[in-house]
C-alpha cells in the first residue's frame, strides 16, 4: 500500500518512490499481477502519466482520500476490497478493451 501525499504542495517524486513505482509497473505488464494499492492524499497526483495509465488498467486499487468525512467509512471499504480482491480479471478486460 503506497500512501501519497505532497508535502507543501511540492509535486516532485523522490527516487525511492519512482523506483518503486517502475518496479510494481513492469510486473503489473509482464506477470498481469497488480501488487499495489494506492491511496492519494492531494489531487496533484492524477495528472502523473503512471497513475493515468493505473486508473485506466487498474480502477480499484487507486483511491483518494476523501475530503468528506462521512465519506471515510466508504473509503475503508474501497481499501478492504482492494486489499482482497483479484484485480487480474478487471487487468485483461481493461487490457482488451483498450488496445483491441
Amino acid at each position: 500500500v503506497f500512501v501519497l501525499t505532497s508535502p507543501s504542495g511540492c509535486s516532485h517524486e523522490s527516487g525511492v518512490v519512482r523506483q518503486a513505482f517502475l518496479l510494481v509497473q513492469q510486473r503489473l505488464l509482464d506477470e498481469k499481477v497488480d501488487v499495489a494499492v494506492l491511496v492519494l492524499l492531494d489531487l496533484l497526483f492524477p495528472k502523473f502519466k503512471y497513475l493515468q495509465m493505473r486508473k485506466r488498467l487498474c480502477k480499484k486499487s487507486v483511491l483518494s482520500w476523501p475530503k468528506n468525512p462521512r465519506v471515510q467509512p466508504l473509503f475503508w471499504n474501497n481499501l478492504r476490497v482492494a486489499l482482497v480482491s483479484d484485480n487480474v480479471k478487471a487487468y485483461n478486460k481493461n487490457v482488451t478493451e483498450s488496445f483491441f
